[in-house]
């Protein structure tokens, strides 16, 4: 599994929809979601690769610590 940690130069913005041409081209399904200023989501693991692009703010990935 290949990690980028940034997709564009600071200062510039993501164009959502050529992001969402270019993962549905690779075969992956789309969705996008909201997720409040410190929420924490379950760890789980998908059967499946998956993708998750923070496209404003940031994510924190606390694996290992039970968030």
């Amino acid at each position: 599994m290949k990690w980028m940690s940034r997709w564009t130069k600071p200062g510039e913005t993501v164009d959502v929809e050529a992001l969402r041409n270019q993962l549905q081209a690779k075969g992956f399904d789309v969705y996008q979601l909201k997720g409040a200023p410190g929420a924490a989501y379950l760890n789980y693991i998908h059967a499946n690769d998956e993708v998750v692009c923070v496209l404003s703010g940031e994510a924190v990935n606390r694996r290992g610590s039970g968030l």
